[in-house]
């Protein structure tokens, strides 16, 4: 699992996960509940196992775009 902080009370998760024998890359957003343990929402997607690199690719493609230039 891999996360990164949305803000005071929210993260963003990256985790493997697996239905009806499909295996994908489920992006979340789990928010922090009593005793500051985080919890699932709804909010977020599945990318297929097959597609993980069409999505990183997809990914950096728009970091560098809205990068600020280097001048």
């Amino acid at each position: 699992m891999h996360s990164i902080k949305k803000n005071s009370f929210q993260q963003i998760r990256l985790t493997n996960d697996e239905y009806n024998g499909h295996r994908f890359l489920d992006i979340r957003i789990y928010v922090k509940g009593e005793g500051g343990k985080h919890y699932p929402t709804r909010q977020g997607l599945a990318v297929p196992q097959e597609r993980i690199e069409a999505f990183v690719a997809m990914c950096n493609a728009y970091a560098q775009e809205t990068a600020p230039s280097a001048e």
